[in-house]
């Protein structure tokens, strides 16, 4: 079972600046949901280890990867 998400979680790097705001988040996991101009800023969020997906273009393909990342 998937743990319980964060909602409009505000992702940081490691010197507390916010890089952007994911939509839906687990943050234990490294895994977030990103819409609109948070998904554009989510180069530094991956190069932080962050799992990115972009709400909007969701797909069924994409529920198993996350539920795989949510489990570790």
């Amino acid at each position: 079972m998937a743990p319980a998400p964060e909602i409009y979680f505000e992702i940081a790097n490691p010197d507390n600046e916010i890089l952007t705001t994911a939509e839906i988040a687990w943050p234990a996991q490294k895994v977030a949901l990103l819409h609109g101009e948070c998904w554009e800023d989510r180069s530094e969020c991956e190069r932080d280890g962050w799992n990115c997906f972009e709400l909007k273009k969701l797909t069924t393909t994409d529920i198993p990867e996350i539920l795989k990342l949510l489990d570790k």
